[in-house]
C-alpha cells in the first residue's frame, strides 16, 4: 500500500496474523527522501547524457575532421591539376604514413599524364606543320598555274611538283595512323631475319633526290642480319633519314666532315 498525508509518502506492507484479535499488521514507511533523490538523480543523470553526448560529437568531428586534413590537402592540390598546370605534385613530406604511397602514385600518375601530354602537344604541332607546308605550296602553285595561260610542259611540271607534295602529304598521314596504331598497340609484329643492306638500300634511292636539294651524299656500307618487322624497321630509318636531311644546313660540308657524319649515321643502323 502507497499513501500521502500531509505532503509525505508512506509506503507499507500488510501481513496476515493468526491472532484471535489482531487479524492483521502493517509495517509502513516514509519513502519521501527516496523519492526526493530519484527525482534529483534522474535529472543529474539527464544533465550528465546530454552534456556526454555533446562532448562526445564534438570530439568526434575534431578527430574526423583531422584525419580527414591530409586528404583534404590531396584534395586541395589535385583540383588545381588541369591542362595547363599539369606540374603540380602533392608534397608527400605533409601526408601521414598511410597516405604516402597513394601521394607518390598521384605524383607519378601526374609525371605520365605531363609527358604524354607533352608528347601530345608536339606532334600535333609537327604534324600541323608537316600538313600546312604542302598545302600551301600546292596552292600557291596552283593560283599562279591559273592565273596566266601556260604550255602543257609547264602544266605537266606543275602536276607533277603537286604529285610529289601530295605524296609527301599522303606519306605524313599514313605515319600519323601508324604512330596511333602503335601508341594503342594496334600492330602486328611480324618478326624475321632481315638482311639491313635491303632494307636501307631503296630508302637511300628514294631519299637521293631530297639529298642532292641538300647538296648531301647519301651512302652505305656493310652489312648486317638484324630479327625484327620490316616494315617497322623500314618506318624507323626512313624517319630517321627524312628527319636528318630536312633539317640539314644546306651547305656543301669538307668530305672529310660529310664522310665521317654518314660513317657515324651508318654505324648507328647497324
Amino acid at each position: 500500500m502507497e499513501w500521502t498525508v500531509n505532503g509525505r509518502t508512506y509506503r507499507a506492507f500488510r501481513f496476515q496474523l493468526n491472532h484471535p484479535q489482531y487479524g492483521a499488521i502493517v509495517l509502513g514507511l516514509n519513502i519521501t527522501p527516496h523519492i526526493l533523490f530519484i527525482s534529483k538523480f534522474n535529472i543529474v543523470l539527464l544533465w550528465t547524457f546530454l552534456i556526454t553526448n555533446v562532448i562526445s560529437g564534438l570530439y568526434a568531428v575534431f578527430i574526423v575532421h583531422k584525419g580527414l586534413k591530409p586528404l583534404q590537402v590531396l584534395q586541395r592540390y589535385l583540383s588545381k591539376v588541369n591542362a595547363n598546370r599539369l606540374d603540380i605534385r602533392v608534397p608527400v613530406g605533409e601526408l601521414p604514413v598511410e597516405l604516402i604511397q597513394l601521394g607518390e602514385a598521384q605524383n607519378e600518375m601526374l609525371e605520365r599524364l605531363q609527358h604524354g601530354f607533352n608528347r601530345l602537344s608536339e606532334f600535333s604541332s609537327d604534324i600541323a606543320h608537316e600538313i600546312r607546308t604542302p598545302l600551301t605550296n600546292i596552292m600557291t602553285q596552283t593560283h599562279v598555274a591559273l592565273s596566266s595561260k601556260r604550255t602543257v610542259a609547264e602544266y605537266q611540271e606543275i602536276l607533277s611538283s603537286n604529285s610529289e607534295k601530295l605524296e609527301r602529304l599522303s606519306k605524313t598521314i599514313r605515319d600519323t595512323l601508324y604512330l596511333a596504331k602503335s601508341e594503342n598497340r594496334l600492330l602486328h609484329n611480324n618478326k624475321k631475319r632481315l638482311q639491313l643492306e635491303e632494307i636501307i638500300k631503296p630508302l637511300l634511292e628514294f631519299y637521293e633526290s631530297m639529298a642532292e636539294e641538300k647538296q648531301v651524299s647519301l651512302e652505305l656500307s656493310g652489312n648486317s642480319v638484324q630479327f625484327g618487322d620490316k616494315q617497322m624497321l623500314q618506318r624507323a630509318v626512313g624517319n630517321i633519314i627524312s628527319n636528318a636531311l630536312r633539317h640539314c644546313v644546306k651547305s656543301r660540308l669538307p668530305s672529310e666532315v660529310q664522310q665521317g657524319h654518314n660513317q657515324l649515321l651508318l654505324r648507328d643502323f647497324q
